[in-house]
């Protein structure tokens, strides 16, 4: 069993409406919802502040903008490579939404913010290989990133373009972390043939509407039987909303994605 820091108590779920395939490596993990830190309770207002704005050209005329954070506000690039991670934010929100949430967890592990924004919504079949792989390339070229420590974490719509881009683009990230996202069981058998499986850590609340937990759990259990190393952490009483337990759902996230790389 895995260590929550200090914000939960862990116990073991088994879900009994979804039988997992044969040999699937999921760890399913159930963790009481912290408190409310008393902020964006009801609403979050994102705001850029401490970011960078950055473009990068994706074709004749054509440009992609995503947002970047240095660890504690830094103006310099550092003379050493640094891991980072790209943020796939949700719906009706921007890059700057989850850059913003993540910052805490910059300054503590010097790691760098990507925080591309959809245009309007995440295309699996335009953004995984091409414009977030350029945003990703750009910013490599630009933040002295260590690619061998890049890692991918979406939040609801960015959620689920993180579960297709374990698919498409499985050299890329050393890592994946998705709060609220899964993907249709049509699709479940493109893992199959996937040469390299990306460790992926799956954050979902039981109250979830939007992505119900039988759902989530039988895409982690199916992904799983592909031989997929996969945390699934269940939140008890969360809902959807994703913005006033940032701190602790990024911290559990981070806790795993370190020591993993390319």
């Amino acid at each position: 069993m895995k260590p929550l820091l200090h914000y939960v108590f862990l116990s073991v779920l088994f879900i009994s409406a979804y039988t997992p395939p044969a040999f699937a490596e999921l760890e399913q993990i159930v963790v009481d919802r912290p408190p409310s830190s008393g902020q964006h309770v009801d609403q979050y207002i994102e705001t850029d502040q401490g970011q960078i704005k950055e473009s990068v050209s994706t074709g004749i005329m054509q440009k992609a903008y995503y947002n970047v954070y240095l660890p504690n506000g830094e103006t310099q690039i550092a003379p050493y490579k640094r891991p980072a991670i790209l943020l796939l934010h949700g719906a009706k929100r921007t890059g700057a939404s989850l850059v913003e949430r993540w910052q805490e967890v910059a300054d503590r592990n010097d790691v760098i913010l990507i925080g591309p924004h959809a245009n309007p919504a995440w295309n699996p079949s335009k953004d995984g290989q091409g414009r977030l792989t350029t945003i990703l390339n750009d910013a490599v070229k630009k933040y002295n990133i260590d690619t061998s420590r890049v890692y991918l974490f979406g939040h609801s719509m960015g959620g689920n373009m993180a579960w297709v881009m374990a698919a498409t683009n499985p050299h890329q990230f050393a890592a994946i972390g998705i709060h609220a996202g899964n993907v249709p069981p049509n699709i479940y058998n493109i893992y199959s043939s996937i040469d390299r499986h990306t460790p992926i850590v799956v954050l979902n609340g039981t109250q979830d509407r939007g992505f119900p937990i039988k759902a989530v759990a039988q895409t982690a259990e199916a992904i799983a039987g592909y031989g997929y190393d996969i945390d699934l952490y269940i939140i008890k009483n969360h809902g959807h909303w994703y913005y006033d337990i940032a701190p602790m759902l990024n911290d559990v996230v981070w806790d795993f994605f370190q020591g993993k790389s390319l």
